[in-house]
């Protein structure tokens, strides 16, 4: 069974966030946990009902040269910031878009950034943090007279775009763990490299989804609401194939 590690609780978050702007409309909108090893999970309200929302990240491995960059200058700014901090954190990378380059992001900024949110901090305590395009939760877990935080990567590197249909299935059967809400569950993968993972018409990646969706069609499994975000707009796989998700 898999176990979803929670925050100290649910953190709401703005509207604004930027995240899921190109998602369906919701009302609202509550981060609740990772689903081990890469999954997001909240909580959205939309209308009179809840819906959860399990989000994961993917890059082409042939693509991923910006995400590398990214995640070393990510890192030596985290590096930068806990040498100037007291205390164990945790910081979780909700968000980011890599599409503009790295002309906005200047680590000096960052980390003093992540250094006063942290002295608001008591242990058990969390904050929400927005630089640039990137939204990040940082937690203070215990007292120190040092500083460190504890950050990991929940991006994955696709190697093999042609099998998405099994990453999509694996998205789903870990997300199948966590109870849901009343209203059918919402997936989102965002693809973090300009070569999108999704290839519509590239034949094997294509026949593959769509005998993947028809399998569940006739086995009379409802189609998941699945939609993969690239290049500035998101897909939703099963009217892309046209099936109907629910």
């Amino acid at each position: 069974m898999t176990v979803m590690l929670r925050q100290t609780a649910p953190i709401q978050l703005p509207l604004e966030f930027t995240g899921f702007k190109l998602l369906p409309v919701f009302d609202s909108i509550e981060f609740q946990g990772i689903v081990p090893p890469s999954l997001y999970h909240y909580k959205l309200e939309v209308g009179p009902e809840m819906r959860s929302l399990f989000c994961a990240w993917v890059v082409l491995k042939e693509d991923s040269l910006a995400w590398n960059a990214f995640q070393e200058l990510f890192r030596e700014t985290l590096n930068r910031a806990a040498s100037q901090m007291r205390g164990f954190f945790g910081l979780e990378l909700l968000f980011m878009d890599l599409s503009g380059g790295f002309s906005s992001f200047h680590p000096g900024n960052l980390a003093q950034l992540i250094i006063n949110h942290s002295k608001q901090l008591e242990p058990g305590k969390q904050i929400l943090v927005h630089y640039a395009s990137l939204w990040m939760i940082l937690s203070k877990r215990i007292v120190a007279d040092w500083g460190k935080i504890d950050f990991k990567s929940r991006v994955e590197v696709i190697s093999k775009p042609e099998q998405l249909d099994l990453k999509l299935k694996g998205f789903l059967r870990n997300a199948a763990n966590i109870p849901n809400e009343a209203g059918s569950p919402l997936f989102a993968l965002f693809d973090l490299g300009q070569v999108p993972v999704l290839k519509f018409g590239a034949e094997e990646q294509t026949e593959r989804i769509r005998r993947w969706l028809e399998s569940l069609q006739k086995a009379i499994v409802p189609v998941p609401e699945i939609h993969i975000c690239q290049q500035g707009k998101c897909i939703e796989i099963a009217a892309q194939f046209g099936f109907r998700s629910v």
